[in-house]
């Protein structure tokens, strides 16, 4: 998460006719008509809170199911350190907040090297994938 607090609540969604599990958790509170919704309250950390534990880091994955921009703000730190290139999930649905690709370029544009954000696939119209990559001209500046 972004460390602006040390715990995090996750909404859990299990199906209303079966009980079994429905999905993913999100940090984004909606109400889903099929859907039982569980609060769970999490210890939250941040990829900064492990920069310390790694030489290199050549790839990071995030698919957190509209946390996003909580995650790249509390991995900022780590980023700028590694300089990873980055595969991304964003989910544009206004159930997991309405991350768009413009939040997240905000963002990445924070960092001492700067990113390109470049679609893999956006099938979608609220899911889309990209890869982030250390600009070549933020990286010769470096």
């Amino acid at each position: 998460m972004d460390g602006s607090d040390s715990v995090a609540t996750l909404r859990h969604y299990f199906c209303r006719r079966t009980g079994e599990g429905a999905g993913s958790s999100t940090t984004v509170k909606s109400e889903r008509p099929n859907r039982i919704a569980v609060d769970v309250k999490y210890e939250a950390v941040r990829l900064d809170d492990f920069i310390h534990d790694y030489d290199e880091v050549d790839a990071m994955k995030i698919d957190v199911e509209g946390a996003e921009i909580l995650v790249l703000k509390g991995a900022k730190n780590f980023i700028e350190k590694f300089n990873p290139i980055i595969f991304l999930e964003i989910h544009g649905g206004e159930q997991f907040g309405s991350i768009t690709r413009q939040m997240v370029e905000e963002v990445l544009g924070t960092f001492k090297v700067p990113y390109e954000l470049r679609p893999i696939e956006l099938h979608r119209s609220s899911l889309e994938y990209y890869i982030a990559a250390p600009s070549k001209k933020g990286l010769e500046n470096d």
